[in-house]
């Protein structure tokens, strides 16, 4: 197969910039669709539903009905969405606050000013003050052990069970009659949150559970309570932080744990036991004791009134604006607020060491090893510096190629610059390989190829035999020989001499920009519009959309354990099994079949393109 040159060269996002780190991560799965807690939170698929896809809406509560619609609780009624759109369901009454999906599957809402509903079968029942409720404003439900239903309302807490309510209120030992949040825990203590902190009821007794310090009249009121998998129960306050109770101990977790609000407005614990919490400051992750928060936009702070984990273990966030959904994907995606220095990257090469060489179009080379990002950046060089292409040689030097800046070794911590007046043909470079015998290719924008060996430039070009002079991919076959993508054909250079091969040889098209030497000893080569292109025994086959393939830009090649090509173009990557395209070749099929990757799977732009060979 291809030598070093050929090791994982992606990638530039042209739009909504992103990192796909290289052919390995694409095969990352996760069970059951669950969110990966190795990843960011950045790194997460993510989903928004706001004024500009039709949901303009303050999500005060989240709930999934078995079968699989989501259901919104806002404040103008009640939506349900079914991953495409939005129905905002008329049931008279207004305002949503709660929801609840019981154990036989109806929906029940907790509405401002409208009692409680339940939605079953296609039909709305309502409950309220005729009904024996003691306040129409629901502002919390959960269902307990026995089937009943506790509801909090403005005025007190209700039991809902054979068709009947009772009522407690601070009559009965509660602290306040206003109840914000519900929780029954695997013990059967139903844990309550007021207006004035915690209350919990045991064996039909009620008691306060203090959280403050301070005493009663510090309590702050509780919004939201949660159970985790090891027993500990989550306690969020509106203005006094998040709370841990285990063991009898208490712990209080606020902005010096890195709680960005102490305003906390819900919990979710999802199946990989993460915390999710949703405060006013934003979306928080807990992760093995420590906060992450969710911040992509600085300028813009979101309130996070409510969270659910679906069944495929995607994570949703229903904020002051609208709705948004994390989810895994099959890509791990890293942007500037993973520490990656652009969102703009031209290129990535694999080292020696295992290490991913980066570059970008800030000046910046980076390196990406045991999870972070170190920076490495030139003298002279500024954010308008463009790294086209990055490689590594044998003898560690890593070699940058910069867009109308020339060549630069860095070794040694020292950077060396070579452009024409140092002998090269032109400072604008495309791409880099390096060649059996040690000797760098550079391919240039217009100046040919140039081959440096002992600090001395050697330079191809058309009137040598090279098919054209703009060199935009170079690779090195198993057999020695150096193989050129040009923007008029693909050359190979072989015992001291080129033989080029252009449309009129069979290629797809002469605009070529990748090049890959599979398992089998095939070439393949990618153009820019024209396909892709098998070399065999010196026979050329060609292969475009019409034949199956996504996408006739092909600026990628890689080859997966599996005999299966990796393509990255303009429509994002996609994927295709060799024996498909040999069996299209043969003719015993028509077409083949290509599986696309975009969006839901974690990539967020369309363009996926480099510069040094693929």
């Amino acid at each position: 197969m291809m030598q070093p040159c050929d090791i994982k060269t992606w990638v530039r996002q042209l739009a909504h910039a992103l990192l796909i780190a290289v052919a390995v991560i694409i095969a990352e799965s996760s069970s059951a669709w669950a969110l990966d807690p190795q990843k960011a939170i950045s790194q997460y698929v993510h989903q928004r539903w706001g004024a500009d896809r039709g949901f303009p809406q303050r999500a005060y509560s989240l709930a999934q009905t078995p079968d699989g619609y989501l259901w919104i609780a806002t404040l103008n009624g009640l939506f349900r969405f079914d991953g495409v759109r939005f129905t905002l369901f008329d049931t008279t009454t207004g305002s949503m606050w709660a929801l609840l999906v019981d154990r036989d599957g109806a929906l029940w809402i907790g509405t401002y000013g409208g009692g409680l509903t339940r939605y079953k079968n296609g039909t709305f029942t309502t409950y309220d003050r005729s009904n024996g409720l003691s306040h129409p404003m629901v502002r919390a439900i959960t269902q307990s052990r026995d089937g009943s239903l506790w509801v909090g309302t403005n005025s007190g807490l209700n039991r809902f069970q054979n068709g009947r309510f009772t009522v407690y209120t601070t009559r009965d030992g509660l602290s306040s009659d206003y109840i914000r949040a519900l929780h029954e825990d695997r013990n059967g203590v139903l844990w309550i949150g007021t207006a004035n902190g915690l209350n919990r009821m045991v064996d039909g007794r009620f008691s306060t559970y203090p959280l403050s310090e301070g005493g009663r009249r510090d309590e702050k009121p509780v919004y939201a309570i949660t159970e985790r998998k090891d027993d500990s129960l989550w306690v969020g306050t509106f203005g006094g932080g998040l709370y841990r109770l285990a063991d009898g101990a208490r712990t209080p977790f606020g902005a010096a744990e890195g709680l960005p609000s102490e305003f906390v407005l819900s919990l979710q614990e999802d199946r990989d036991r993460n915390l999710w919490v949703g405060t006013q400051g934003g979306l928080v992750r807990l992760t093995d004791g420590r906060f992450s928060i969710y911040n992509p936009d600085a300028a813009r702070t979101t309130a996070v009134h409510s969270l659910l984990e679906d069944d495929e273990g995607s994570v949703w966030a229903g904020t002051v604006d609208g709705m948004e959904r994390f989810s895994s994907g099959r890509f791990r995606r890293y942007r500037m607020v993973d520490g990656l220095p652009s969102d703009m990257v031209w290129s990535v090469f694999e080292g020696r060491d295992g290490g991913m060489w980066i570059g970008t179009d800030e000046g910046i080379l980076s390196r990406f090893r045991h999870g972070a990002f170190d920076r490495y950046q030139a003298p002279g060089w500024s954010h308008h510096t463009v790294l086209r292409a990055v490689y590594e040689a044998r003898d560690g030097s890593v070699w940058t190629a910069l867009d109308g800046g020339g060549l630069v070794r860095f070794k040694g911590g020292t950077f060396t610059t070579y452009t024409q007046k140092q002998g090269l043909s032109n400072n604008v470079v495309w791409s880099l390989c390096e060649d059996a015998d040690g000797a760098l290719w550079v391919g240039t924008d217009g100046g040919g190829v140039n081959r440096f060996k002992d600090d001395r430039f050697t330079v191809f070009s058309r009137k040598d035999g090279l098919a054209g002079d703009v060199v935009r991919t170079i690779a090195r076959s198993r057999d020695g020989s150096m193989w050129f993508g040009t923007n008029n054909g693909l050359s190979r250079f072989a015992n001291g001499a080129f033989t080029s091969y252009t449309q009129k040889d069979g290629l797809s098209g002469d605009l070529v920009r990748a090049i890959h030497e599979d398992a089998d000893g095939d070439l393949w080569i990618g153009t820019l519009g024209s396909g892709m292109t098998r070399l065999r025994n010196g026979r050329f086959t060609a292969y475009r959309k019409t034949q199956g393939l996504p996408d006739d830009v092909v600026w990628n090649i890689l080859e997966d354990r599996h005999g299966r090509l990796w393509i990255g173009g303009n429509k994002g990557i996609w994927r295709v099994d060799k024996r498909e395209l040999n069996r299209l070749a043969d003719g015993s099929i028509a077409a083949v079949s290509a599986t696309a990757y975009g969006r839901a799977d974690g990539i967020e732009g369309e363009s996926a393109g480099g510069s040094t060979p693929s």
